[in-house]
């Protein structure tokens, strides 16, 4: 039915995946353990209400994207939609102590449009650094300048 030398056994696909993996430095491994977030949201600017809305009175992990170079920042807070309204604010971005923050240059730079914002997952609020630590050393976010979680809760 088949020549021989089309058929492809086993051996010879992973072969062929381990080389593409090479090639293009893919590191499958830490693919595998990447989470899912539970909350996608595609645009920051569009779906801001839906954002402040559905995050009310939550605790937990978010990050957000910026789709033009894919560079992330991972945060957490025990309220969640207080937090996220604050990325809204213009005067909370250009305060002194804020914009040295990276995620606030890049607001400011980029447009929230450029932005997509990913809830990683709700969690009590004594958890909620021992997370956020988690997904840092997970997804190694660029926009993060401190790649260590500390004790003031994101508020």
């Amino acid at each position: 039915m088949f020549e021989s030398s089309t058929i492809l056994f086993f051996g010879d696909i992973l072969d062929i995946f381990s080389l593409f993996l090479f090639k293009f430095r893919f590191n499958w491994k830490l693919y595998l353990f990447l989470p899912v977030p539970l909350v996608r949201y595609a645009n920051a600017d569009t779906e801001k209400l839906n954002i402040l809305k559905e995050n009310k009175g939550k605790c937990g992990i978010y990050r957000w994207i910026n789709v033009e170079n894919n560079k992330s920042y991972v945060g957490s807070s025990i309220d969640l939609r207080r937090r996220l309204k604050q990325y809204y604010s213009l005067s909370f971005l250009e305060r002194p102590l804020n914009n040295k923050m990276l995620i606030c240059k890049s607001f400011l730079k980029y447009g929230y449009s450029k932005f997509k914002l990913e809830i990683l997952e709700y969690c009590n609020p004594s958890d909620v650094i021992k997370r956020e630590q988690h997904y840092i050393d997970i997804l190694n976010p660029e926009y993060n300048i401190k790649k260590k979680s500390w004790f003031k809760f994101g508020l």
